[in-house]
């Protein structure tokens, strides 16, 4: 398994959260996670096309497309005009404005499919708004920890005790990475990371590293 440093700000940020910056990387992660097959639910789209929506275009200048206009060539990624879209829709309570900025739906659709997939996106949106209300923080954790994290192989995070950190406790709705939010259930304090690790465990706080030594340095 690969590891990379892990790094991390001062301190956590604090609400209120982005909603278009999380709408964005949860499109993206979604994506992501639909063409490696870890995905938990079945989007109804190929993996080709979801590879498609993530491809970058090298030919394009993204600084020189309005993120405010979907008016002429699309920018790059595709999944940012998705996005965007997805968030005027959200702020808006109308999901018509994908239609035409977005080929996802075929021109014969029916209107009662059109107006189905209207009411998801509103609702999701507005409790996706809801739940952003709730964040006391956010944080950001490198892969592979970030994944773990997600399927609770990793269910301990680590972080030096500066700044805002020392006002996390046990309750608060922590924000991963824009796209995953989880409660803490406990806030445990230790000398060092050394200790942290030997008193719970490589595989509870940093899961494939195989030395306590290895850990250190990933954290440092």
């Amino acid at each position: 398994m690969e590891t990379k440093k892990v790094e991390g700000p001062p301190s956590p940020a604090r609400p209120p959260v982005d909603l278009a910056n999380c709408v964005e990387e949860l499109v993206k992660y979604t994506l992501y996670s639909s063409v490696n097959g870890t995905l938990e639910i079945d989007l109804g789209l190929s993996k080709d096309y979801c590879s498609a929506l993530l491809k970058d275009d090298h030919l394009t200048d993204p600084t020189s497309i309005s993120t405010d206009s979907f008016e002429g060539v699309p920018p790059y990624p595709l999944y940012k005009r998705l996005s965007a879209a997805l968030y005027r829709s959200i702020i808006s309570g109308a999901f018509w404005e994908i239609y035409s900025t977005m080929a996802l739906i075929h021109e014969d659709s029916s209107l009662k499919q059109k107006e189905e997939w209207n009411k998801l996106v509103v609702d999701k949106g507005l409790e996706l708004v809801n739940i952003l209300k709730t964040i006391d923080f956010e944080l950001h954790v490198q892969e592979p920890f970030f994944s773990q994290l997600k399927d609770g192989l990793k269910i301990i995070e680590g972080r030096c005790a500066v700044g805002d950190y020392n006002r996390i406790g046990s309750g608060a709705l922590i924000l991963f990475n824009k796209c995953l939010v989880l409660e803490v259930k406990d806030v445990r304090r230790y000398a060092s990371f050394s200790q942290l690790l030997e008193s719970e465990g490589l595989a509870e706080v940093l899961p494939g590293v195989k030395t306590i030594e290895e850990g250190i340095e990933l954290m440092f």
